[in-house]
C-alpha cells in the first residue's frame, strides 16, 4: 500500500514539473525536452497497461477437483473429433510410462488401425473406417459396437477369431464386413439385421455350413466364401437378388442349388476346385452373368442351357473331364474367352465357327492332333429310308416340348435321352442323322480346328446317302 503511494507522488510531483517546464519556461531548447520525456513516458504507460491486460487473459484458470471426481470418458462416437491420441489418453486413462502404450490392449489394436487408414485415406472420417487387420486379435474389441450407425468398413481380417459377437448388430449402418483369414466356424443369426451390407468376404476359414439367414440380406451385392468346407448350398440363395458377385471356390461342394439361377444380377461366378460333376439346368437363367469360373472341377458335361448366359464374355472350364460342348455354345455371341485346358475334347461344335473368339486356350487336349488335322472330314452316318414312327413321335414331343414325359412307353423315354440337333436347322435328331468332323476356322484369328456337326436328313449331302 505504501508503495502505491509513494508512486503516486512522484507521478504526481514530475507531472507538475513538466508542466511548469512546458507552459512557464522562457527557453524554446527546454519546453521542447520536457515534451519529448512527457510523450514518451506516456506511451511507456499504455504498452504497460496493454501487456498487463494481455497476460491476465492468457493466464489458465486452475480448479480444484474433488476427490470422488471421475475423468468424463469420451465415447467412441466422437472419433471424428478428437484424434485416437486423444481418445486413449482421456478414455483409457493411463499409458504404461516404459512403451508409452495405451493399457487397454484392444483398444491400442482399435487406435493402431485408425491410425492406419488416416494416413491412407485422410478424407475419410475417421468413425466410418476401421481397419483392425493383422493384429492377433482372439476377440473384437466390446467398444468397437459403441460406434454404432456411424460405422461403414470394418476390417477384420487375418486374425485369430472364432466367433463373432452378438453385439455386431449395433452397427447398422457398416456397408463393408471383412473376415477373411480368421477360424470362423459359424456366422451368427444376427447377422442378417445389417440391412445396408454389401459386402461380406468369409475366405479362408472353418465354415462347414452357411445359416439361412445369410441369404436374407436385402443389399448384399459381394459374397466371398472360398477355402471354406461347405459341402453344399441352400436353396434359399436366390433371395439375394441383388447379388452381383459370387465366390464358391476351393471348397467342396458338388452341385448347385437349381435356385442359383434366379440370381438375375449375377455378374461374377467362381465354382473353381469343388467336385463338381454336373450344373443345373437352370444356369441359363444368369442373364447378366459376364464371367464364370469352372476351373478345376470334374464336369462331365455342360448343360445346353448354358446357351442362356448371352452376355457371358469369359468362360473357363479348364482341367475338367469334358468330351464335347453342347451345340448352344454359339448362342454365348458376347464370349471372347474360352479356357479348355487339360480336357478330353477332340472337336469342338461346328455352330461355334462363326464365333469372334479373341483368347481360346486348349492346351493338353487332343483337339491338334494330327489325325484330325490331316482329314478333310471324318464321317459316321446312320441313316435309313424313312424315319420309323418312333422318330417321328419323338421329333413331335421334342418340338413342342412336352414336359411329363414319364408317362410315355420305356422305348420313347430312352430314345429322347439320345436326342441331338442339326447343326443347320436345329431340328431334333434321333435315328436317322449323319455325324462328322471337318475342318473349319474359328476366333478372330482364323484358328484351324476340328470341328463335329450333326446333319439332319435333309442336310445329307447325296453322296453320304
Amino acid at each position: 500500500m505504501c508503495g502505491l503511494v509513494t508512486m503516486q507522488s512522484v507521478g504526481q510531483y514530475l507531472a507538475s514539473f513538466a508542466y511548469d517546464l512546458i507552459f512557464f519556461s522562457s527557453d524554446v531548447q527546454t519546453t521542447t525536452i520536457a515534451m519529448a520525456i512527457t510523450g514518451s513516458l506516456f506511451f511507456s504507460i499504455l504498452w504497460a497497461v496493454v501487456h498487463l491486460v494481455t497476460l491476465a487473459q492468457d493466464m489458465p484458470v486452475t480448479r480444484r477437483r474433488s476427490k470422488g471426481s471421475i475423468p468424463k470418458l469420451i465415447p467412441y462416437s466422437q472419433l471424428n473429433v478428437v484424434t485416437s491420441k486423444s481418445v486413449n489418453k482421456q478414455s483409457n486413462g493411463v499409458y504404461n510410462s516404459r512403451c508409452r502404450q495405451p493399457a487397454d490392449k484392444h483398444l491400442a489394436h482399435l487406435s493402431a488401425g485408425v491410425q492406419k487408414k488416416e494416413s491412407h485415406q485422410k478424407h475419410v472420417s475417421v468413425s466410418t473406417l476401421v481397419d483392425l487387420s493383422y493384429h492377433q486379435l482372439d476377440s473384437v474389441p466390446q467398444r468397437l459396437c459403441f460406434l454404432g450407425s456411424q460405422l461403414r468398413e470394418l476390417n477384420l481380417s487375418n486374425n485369430n477369431l472364432s466367433n463373432l459377437p452378438t453385439d455386431i448388430v449395433c452397427l447398422q449402418g457398416l456397408t463393408s464386413l471383412e473376415l477373411a483369414s480368421n477360424k470362423l466356424t459359424h456366422i451368427p443369426v444376427t447377422l442378417r439385421t445389417l440391412h445396408c451390407l454389401s459386402f461380406l468376404d468369409l475366405q479362408k476359414n472353418n465354415l462347414k455350413h452357411i445359416p439361412d439367414s445369410l441369404w436374407t440380406l436385402p443389399s448384399l451385392k459381394c459374397l466371398n466364401v472360398e477355402e471354406n468346407e461347405l459341402t453344399n448350398l441352400s436353396d434359399k440363395i436366390a433371395h439375394l437378388s441383388t447379388l452381383e458377385e459370387l465366390f464358391l471356390g476351393y471348397n467342396q461342394l458338388t452341385s448347385l442349388p437349381q435356385s442359383v439361377g434366379c440370381l438375375l444380377n449375377l455378374r461374377i461366378l467362381s465354382v473353381r476346385d469343388n467336385p463338381l460333376n454336373r450344373l443345373p439346368d437352370s444356369i441359363g437363367g444368369l442373364l447378366s452373368l459376364q464371367v464364370f469360373n469352372l476351373a478345376f472341377c470334374q464336369l462331365e458335361s455342360l448343360p445346353g442351357s448354358i446357351g442362356g448366359c448371352v452376355s457371358l464374355v469369359s468362360l473357363d472350364v479348364g482341367h475338367n473331364r469334358l468330351t464335347k460342348l453342347p451345340f448352344e455354345m454359339a448362342e454365348l455371341q458376347q464370349l471372347d474367352e474360352l479356357y479348355l485346358t487339360d480336357n478330353n475334347i477332340v472337336c469342338l461344335p461346328a455352330t461355334m465357327e462363326n464365333m469372334k473368339l479373341h483368347m481360346l486356350e486348349v492346351s493338353g487336349t487332343p483337339i491338334f492332333r494330327s489325325e484330325f488335322t490331316d482329314l478333310p472330314y471324318t464321317s459316321i452316318s446312320n441313316t435309313e429310308s424313312f424315319p420309323s414312327l418312333l422318330e417321328l413321335a419323338a421329333r413331335s414331343l421334342s418340338v413342342h416340348r412336352v414336359s411329363k414325359t414319364h408317362l410315355l412307353p420305356p422305348s420313347l423315354q430312352k430314345m429322347l435321352k439320345e436326342e441331338q440337333l442339326c447343326t443347320c436347322c436345329r431340328c431334333p435328331v434321333f435315328q436317322i442323322f449323319q455325324s462328322r468332323i471337318r475342318k473349319g476356322f474359328i476366333g478372330r484369328y482364323s484358328q484351324v480346328v476340328p470341328l463335329w456337326e450333326v446333319l439332319c436328313f435333309q442336310h445329307i449331302p447325296n453322296s453320304a446317302m
